[in-house]
């Protein structure tokens, strides 16, 4: 699993990708949120999300939004897996990347 932030002329990039077990893994799901604060704060609040559900056992994902200077971002991707009813649910974090 991997979630990651780039930068392209004034949007951000956020991507999620999720591979599960062939045979085992029936569906996965990936949700990115992307957050911002500013350099001075210690709080990260939302900005926008978007999450994509597959019935597979690989997913991928890619979110573009436009982002405003003075900020600092990063993607908080959250990754779920299905074996039938069965679930589990992992949170990764990206890099920062500051406008």
């Amino acid at each position: 699993m991997a979630g990651s932030v780039g930068s392209v002329s004034r949007r951000v990039i956020c991507e999620g990708v999720i591979t599960g077990y062939s045979g085992i893994t029936t569906k996965v799901k990936i949700e990115l949120y992307l957050e911002r604060k500013t350099a001075s704060s210690s709080t990260w609040s939302a900005y926008g999300s978007s999450s994509k559900t597959v019935n597979s056992y690989i997913g991928a994902h890619q979110y573009i939004k436009s982002v405003t200077s003075g900020y600092q971002y990063r993607v908080r991707a959250v990754y779920t897996a299905w074996s039938g009813s069965n679930s589990e649910s992992m949170t990764r974090y990206s890099g920062v990347v500051s406008y």
